[in-house]
C-alpha cells in the first residue's frame, strides 16, 4: 500500500536530480530508498512504501552494483534483486535503538 501523501515527499526538483543520475554510476547513494525496496514501515497494523517509484525506475534503468540508502528506520537490512544489492543502512529503529552497523564487502561475488 502506498501512503496518500506520498505524492508530496518528492517534488518535481528531487525528480529532476534523480533523473540526472547518470548511466554507468556504479555505487548509488541517495537518502530516500528505491519504492518496494526495504521501504516498509508499518502502522495500526498496516505496512506503507515510503520509497520513490522515480528512483526505482531510474535504479532498473542503470542497473547499479549497489545502491544505499537509509530514511525509512523499518526497512533497515540488505537485499540483492536483478544483480543489485540494496543497503538500507538506517542508523536506528523508530524506537531510538541503534541498528548494527551494516558491512557491505564490495567486489566479493556477492
Amino acid at each position: 500500500m502506498t501512503v496518500i501523501w506520498r505524492k508530496f515527499g518528492f517534488s518535481l526538483r528531487k525528480t529532476i536530480y534523480v533523473q540526472a543520475i547518470p548511466s554507468g554510476v556504479d555505487v548509488l547513494v541517495s537518502h530516500q530508498p528505491p519504492f518496494g525496496v526495504l521501504d516498509e514501515a508499518g502502522e495500526s497494523g498496516r505496512v506503507y512504501h515510503y520509497g520513490s517509484e522515480i528512483l526505482a525506475l531510474r535504479i532498473h534503468d542503470i542497473r547499479p552494483s549497489y545502491c544505499l540508502f537509509g530514511h525509512v528506520h523499518a526497512g533497515y537490512g540488505m537485499t540483492e534483486r536483478d544483480g543489485t544489492v540494496y543497503v538500507n543502512a538506517a542508523l536506528m529503529q523508530d524506537g531510538g535503538q541503534l541498528n548494527e552497523p551494516v558491512l557491505v564487502r564490495m567486489g566479493e561475488g556477492r
